[in-house]
């Protein structure tokens, strides 16, 4: 593929996200431009790897009991820079539910609601390696 300016690339960009929603350690969250319904994820450095780890979570989870209380994957690009995901709403100011226990970083911001459903959005980084038990979760949103 054709090498080209950091003017094209930004063009590309500007096509595919749309308003600025979110960020964290290592990314920036959009509205995937194409369909609001989504949202996509750049990472702000190479090297970050949470959109790969973020889509090989969902490849393992989608198909199995656990796929309810995760936010879909639906893209990623071919060097993992961005990633396509499922766009939720902002949770009630208070919210009580249920979640696997393998689930590591559990606040508020890290979750939100798709119809009448708390999943969590953000979940590159999994401990799959603990009893899959169901524990109950009570969050509380940072206003």
């Amino acid at each position: 593929m054709r090498q080209y300016g950091e003017g094209v690339k930004e063009d590309a960009l500007r096509l595919l996200c749309g308003e600025k929603i979110g960020s964290g350690s290592g990314r920036d969250v959009y509205v995937f431009e194409p369909d609001p319904a989504y949202v996509i994820k750049i990472e702000a450095s190479a090297g970050c790897y949470q959109n790969i780890l973020e889509w090989e979570n969902w490849k393992l989870l989608k198909d199995g009991k656990f796929a309810k209380y995760f936010a879909p994957c639906k893209l990623i690009s071919p060097f993992g820079c961005a990633l396509v995901m499922r766009k939720t709403e902002r949770l009630p100011v208070s919210v009580k539910f249920r979640a696997p226990r393998f689930l590591r970083d559990v606040k508020g911001e890290n979750f939100g609601m798709i119809g009448k459903d708390v999943v969590c959005h953000d979940y590159a980084h999994l401990a799959f390696r603990v009893n899959d038990r169901i524990i109950p979760i009570e969050l509380s949103r940072i206003e």
